[in-house]
């Protein structure tokens, strides 16, 4: 694995599908820190810290990816020249098994 990585799926905890997991009103909070640091957010499953951890890098959250595909949260900097590289790579947190790079709308490059 070699380029920008995306989740394949948000997880069951992710906050920008409605989980409990953050309080009312933390989503708006941190879509606006991403913005100020023009940043992506990184999914928690592929943190150093995280219990069972097996991806070899950090991935973006497949929440915020897809917000970010309907034009609600804003793509950062990384995001922005992974892109024009055509170096995103979608990968499943849980199981580290790289899939095809994709451009953002989804489609196969």
């Amino acid at each position: 694995m070699s380029g920008f990585l995306v989740a394949t799926k948000p997880c069951s905890q992710c906050p920008f599908l409605g989980s409990d997991i953050v309080r009312p009103g933390r989503v708006k909070d941190i879509l606006r820190t991403l913005v100020r640091k023009d940043s992506h957010f990184v999914c928690h499953k592929s943190l150093p810290q995280w219990p069972g951890r097996i991806t070899t890098g950090e991935a973006a959250c497949r929440g915020y990816w897809d917000l970010m595909l309907k034009g609600k949260a804003h793509p950062g900097q990384m995001v922005r020249i992974a892109e024009r590289l055509n170096c995103v790579e979608f990968v499943d947190v849980e199981s580290a098994r790289p899939l095809h790079v994709r451009s953002r709308k989804g489609r196969a490059k």
